[in-house]
């Protein structure tokens, strides 16, 4: 579901960086990345699945790019069993 936006798009596309109002933006340093990751984006493949109806209903009333629904529910779980799996093998 789309929710509308209030920005003039146009006038903040045409402002240069020294335009910008960084004040209310604290500034970082190498404590506030310390714990930062890189996350390059995956290769995708296509890969057909068969899902139950019900399912199929659901995921496609998000949006019309219910592939990336269901990639984005696959890489949740998956994120998590592998922690799962890190603890586990950490307190063996």
């Amino acid at each position: 579901m789309k929710t509308s936006s209030q920005t003039n798009w146009n006038k903040l596309q045409s402002l240069t960086d020294s335009q910008i109002d960084y004040s209310d933006i604290s500034e970082t340093n190498s404590e506030f990345w310390s714990d930062a990751e890189i996350l390059l984006p995956h290769k995708k493949v296509v890969l057909k699945i068969n899902v139950d109806e019900d399912i199929a209903i659901w995921l496609k009333q998000f949006d019309d790019k219910y592939n990336n629904t269901v990639n984005r529910i696959l890489r949740s779980h998956f994120s998590t069993y592998k922690q799962l799996i890190k603890k586990q093998h950490t307190t063996l």
